[in-house]
Formats: C-alpha cells, sequence, structure tokens
C-alpha cells in the first residue's frame, strides 16, 4: 500500500487486487478436487475467467499510477524471461521446500533447464541452517574466541541442496540463489563444498570460493530489476550516514508504553550508537573521492535522509541499525535507525520504516546497509521470519531506485565492516560487478595475513551478503566535488 504513496484510489485498487486473487485460489483449489472426481467444470471455468479478469483490472489500474507495485508483486514470469536477463558465467538457482521432499530449478544461458528432487525436507533444512547458524548468532568474541562452527552441517547443506546440481552449475561465475523458508537466514556463501577441519577455517572449502553469490527475494523481482536500466547514471559517486545517536530514555518510554510495548524499550535500549560506523562511512567517502558525502551523528537524522537528493548518488551507504518486525514487537514493518530530533517528545523519528524508504527517490547501484541483523528470536523460525522480513526491506530500496542491497545477517564486527565495505566500493569503483567486488573483499578477509589474527571464522566475513543485482559492470564516471557534513 506505501507504493500507493497515499493516494486512495490506488490502495482501494491494491486491496481489490487482493481479495480477487483469494477468491481465485479458492476457485482453483475447487477446481482440483472437482477435477480428481472426474466431473467436469465448465461452469466453474468460467467463475475462474471473471474472477481472473476482476485481478487483472484491478492490478492493471494500480500499476498505472503506482509503478513500483510491481517490485512488491511475485507475478509469474517464464523461465524464458529469467534465462534473457542472466548473462554469460551466470546461473539461477531457485529453492522450494516441502513437507517431505525439496526441489531445486536451475538455469544457465546456453543449456537446458534443470529439475532436481531433493530429499531434504523444509524441517530438516531448518535444523541444519540453526546449526550451521550457531556459531555466528551470538555476542561476537568472548574472551577473545568464538564458538566453534559446525562445518558438518555447513558441508551437509551444501551437498543437499547444490549437491545434486554441481555438474550443472561448474565453471559458473556467479550463482544467483533465491531461497524459500528457513534458507532465506543463510548466507549462501558459508556453505562448504566438502569435509573442512574447524581448526583451519582458512583453507575450508567455502562455496564463495566457486562462485561470487547474489540472492534474490524472487525469481521476479531479479528480473524486474535487470530488465531496468543496467547501471545508475548518477553525477556523484556516494553518500553514507552512520554514528547516529539513540533515543534518550524519557522518548522509548513515550513510544514504547510499558503495558503494551515495554519488552521494545528494553531491547530498544540496547540498540546503542555504533561507534565504528564513523570510521566505516570516512574510510568509505575516502575511497570513493570527490563527489562523496558524509552525513553523520546528530546530523543523520530522518529529515537529513529524505532531504540528501540521494539520486544524485550512485552509492548510498547507512552504517546504522536494520530493525526487523520480530527485533521490535510493536514495529510493524522494517525500518532503519537514525538521530532522532533534538528535543523530540517521543522515539518516532529514529526509525525510517520500509514504507518512507520506498518514498526516497534513489538511482543507486547499490544501497548498503551495514548493521543490519536477521537472528531473529534465536530460533530458526525466528531467524527466518526476520530473513523474510529484510527481503521486504530489500523490495523497498529497489522500490525507490537501488539495483541491490548489501546488507549483513548477523552485526557485523566493526573490524570486518570496516574492511568489507571500502574494499568492496574500491573494486566497484573500478568497474567491478557488485556480486564479484564483495566475493573479493570477502576472500581476502578469510585469507590468513601474517601478523594478523585469523579472520577466517564466518562470524567475520559471511554476514554480508548481496540482495537484488547491484552494479553490473562498466566504467564509472568522474565527478564533481562535494560539500562534506560532519555531524557531531
Amino acid at each position: 500500500l506505501a507504493a500507493a504513496d497515499g493516494n486512495e484510489a490506488v490502495a482501494a485498487a491494491v486491496r481489490r487486487r487482493e481479495d480477487a486473487d483469494i477468491q481465485l485460489r479458492a476457485l482453483l483449489t475447487e477446481r482440483d478436487a472437482l477435477l480428481a472426481t472426474g466431473r467436469p467444470a465448465g461452469e466453474l471455468d468460467q467463475r475462474i475467467a471473471a474472477q481472473r479478469a476482476a485481478r487483472e483490472e484491478a492490478e492493471a489500474e494500480a500499476l498505472a499510477a503506482a509503478p513500483g507495485f510491481r517490485q512488491l508483486r511475485d507475478e509469474a514470469v517464464s523461465a524464458e524471461a529469467a534465462l534473457a536477463v542472466l548473462g554469460q558465467g551466470e546461473a539461477m538457482v531457485q529453492f522450494l521446500l516441502g513437507p517431505r521432499h525439496s526441489y531445486a530449478l536451475a538455469l544457465r544461458p546456453g543449456r537446458p533447464a534443470a529439475l532436481a528432487r531433493l530429499s531434504l525436507t523444509m524441517a530438516e533444512a531448518g535444523r541444519l541452517v540453526a546449526a550451521t547458524r550457531a556459531a555466528v548468532d551470538g555476542e561476537g568474541p568472548q574472551d577473545g574466541r568464538l564458538p566453534a562452527f559446525d562445518t558438518a552441517a555447513a558441508a551437509a547443506l551444501h551437498a543437499a541442496l547444490l549437491g545434486p546440481l554441481d555438474a550443472y552449475l561448474e565453471g559458473a561465475g556467479t550463482l544467483v540463489v533465491v531461497p524459500d523458508g528457513p534458507l532465506l537466514a543463510l548466507p549462501f556463501a558459508m556453505l562448504l563444498t566438502g569435509p573442512a577441519d574447524p581448526a583451519n577455517l582458512s583453507a575450508a572449502p567455502w562455496l564463495i570460493r566457486r562462485h561470487a553469490i547474489v540472492h534474490a527475494p524472487s525469481v521476479q523481482a531479479l528480473v524486474r530489476l535487470r530488465e531496468a536500466s543496467p547501471a545508475s547514471a548518477a553525477p556523484r559517486p556516494y553518500i553514507g550516514f552512520g554514528d547516529f545517536l539513540p533515543p534518550a530514555e524519557a522518548q522509548l518510554r513515550a513510544s514504547f508504553p510499558a503495558a503494551t510495548c515495554g519488552e521494545d524499550a528494553a531491547v530498544a535500549r540496547g540498540l546503542g550508537r555504533l561507534p565504528g560506523t564513523l570510521g566505516e562511512v570516512r574510510v568509505a567517502a575516502s575511497i570513493m573521492g570527490a563527489g562523496a558525502t558524509q552525513v553523520l551523528g546528530r546530523d543523520f537524522t530522518a529529515a537529513a535522509v529524505a532531504g540528501a537528493g540521494l539520486g544524485q548518488y550512485r552509492i548510498v551507504h547507512f552504517a546504522t541499525h536494520g530493525l526487523l518486525p520480530g527485533d521490535l514487537a510493536c514495529l510493524t514493518e522494517p525500518a532503519v535507525m537514525v538521530s532522532n530530533p533534538p528535543g523530540a517528545a517521543d522515539a518516532a523519528g529514529s526509525f525510517v520504516p520500509a514504507s518512507a524508504i520506498m518514498g526516497l527517490r534513489m538511482d543507486a547501484d547499490l544501497a548498503i546497509l551495514s548493521a543490519c541483523n536477521t537472528a531473529g528470536a534465536g530460533t530458526v523460525e525466528g531467524a527466518a521470519q526476520a530473513a523474510e522480513a529484510l527481503s521486504g526491506l530489500a523490495r523497498a530500496f529497489f522500490v525507490a531506485g537501488a539495483r541491490g542491497l548489501l546488507a549483513t545477517h548477523w552485526l557485523a564486527s566493526d573490524a570486518a565492516a570496516q574492511f568489507i565495505v571500502p574494499v568492496m566500493l574500491s573494486a566497484q569503483s573500478q568497474g567491478t560487478p557488485s556480486a564479484a567486488a564483495l566475493r573479493a573483499a570477502q576472500l581476502a578477509l578469510l585469507t590468513d595475513q601474517p601478523g594478523r589474527p585469523s579472520l577466517a571464522h564466518p562470524f567475520y566475513w559471511a554476514p554480508f551478503a548481496l540482495l537484488g543485482d547491484g552494479r553490473r559492470g562498466g566504467p564509472t564516471r568522474t565527478t564533481q566535488s562535494a560539500p562534506i557534513a560532519n555531524g557531531g
């Protein structure tokens, strides 16, 4: 409904579209049951045709007034349409998990589609995802140590999901993954293509060693992104927002009353300032050079984001908390945290929700949200729900005009973020596609270096995931200088 941009006529059309869709699904279910008895479905087919027409009429009305609505819908696309947007050296795999078995559908230019029936069930996938994430979902190193990573679970997931397609995927430079259910909570880069020694993770056969990886909310979303303009025409290289100031205790109490949202206030108090984001944004801006802009500290407000002219920038970087429903029970949609205006009566100004993000006008190759967290409630169900909300947040950025979103599946360490983001941006500014640039940065971080503590544990390098697409190659432009805003 946010795509309607306040237009009640469009909102009504969207509601009619949803109602018609529900009724159509009920009719199709009724038809399946009828045909199973061997009886004809002539009269029912007429009702189905009329319902389809009603749905298409409502959708056409909504799309005419709010083109971004298409990015929020998952209508069917053909295999031919999906293949048309894949480049040479790319492969796409979509997973569909079920209670007794699952499926993987793979596409690759110049080859027939491949379909694999998987013995993996949704319940088993959830168990393996939980085991794979167990060592990264905590609070980071304790006494300088991280929990041992479950290499067996990561290898078992790869064997079950991609093992049947190994020959088909061999040699693909980029793997586009369309996950399902609990797989939404998993950065596929951390899967293992074979056995590994937990004590020597820098030598482990991570999937990222085989492919650059793109995560897509749906096949349809990727097709629509790639059917749009292939690269930003924005004149400036970068704008970064960071080092937000958290709301005061009194403001939190006003926004989260104890009787209904008291637990949220306690959780929100824990979402403190992220001092490492100051260096992250400054280093990234330095790498992007002339024309880069920084908005930091008390200047990083919702009003500053709305008024920044984001359509001028090819990279839009939010180094702040990304909140998802489940993080705060009274939060009804995904949001990013910003500095609350001084003297505000409550904490409402601390959150820029997905509906407001949709209203931003971007022309960005990449949006970056480098302090998101899809750990959910500590269970695989919570993580999957939070990851699904992250997909919704990604779609909001796509509607706003970003081609890709770099987000994190758990709160990355300052050292990792201050390495991954600048190294990726440096490669991307030279024309490297976003997925390949992220892969290069991750491989550099997980490779042990003399004199540096090992960062090969996936806690450090694996939370970063590219959703959507991002820059797909091509030269960059020189830029004019822009003012630098350094808030307190």
